[in-house]
């Protein structure tokens, strides 16, 4: 504690108040941040690979990777793959043509309601086999 000192205040009776100063310590000085998810290394599936050979634009190969990464995220954090700017880091008409060619390169499958962020709802990560007709 510090020594008093006189506090003027024209509010209060006799023109003020003696007050006395408390050094407060850090009381969570103790607890350590958590770090922020940090990706290391993401796997590339094989059929990822081959399909995507077969595009014809770089920002669809560069999509698909961010949608890896963000599709390993989640696994640890939780919730859904957004495309979102920021996310992909990628402008409005790329995303839109890679997402297209992704959708239809068999590797995703996403949810668009109206103007919304696109969601991401299935990853493909083998070919789709029809089913059986009788």
């Amino acid at each position: 504690m510090n020594k008093p000192h006189w506090v003027s205040d024209p509010r209060a009776k006799g023109g003020g108040f003696w007050a006395e100063t408390i050094e407060m310590r850090n009381v969570r000085a103790g607890v350590k941040k958590r770090k922020t998810f940090e990706i290391k290394w993401v796997k590339l599936p094989d059929y990822w690979i081959r399909q995507l050979e077969q595009s014809q634009h770089a920002g669809t190969y560069k999509l698909a990777l961010r949608i890896l990464r963000e599709a390993y995220k989640q696994r640890y954090i939780g919730g859904e793959i957004i495309l979102s700017a920021e996310v992909t880091g990628l402008p409005r008409t790329t995303r839109r043509s890679a997402t297209k060619e992704l959708i239809t390169l068999n590797l995703i499958q996403i949810q668009q309601d109206g103007n919304r962020t696109t969601r991401v709802t299935k990853l493909w990560f083998e070919r789709l086999q029809p089913k059986d007709c009788k």
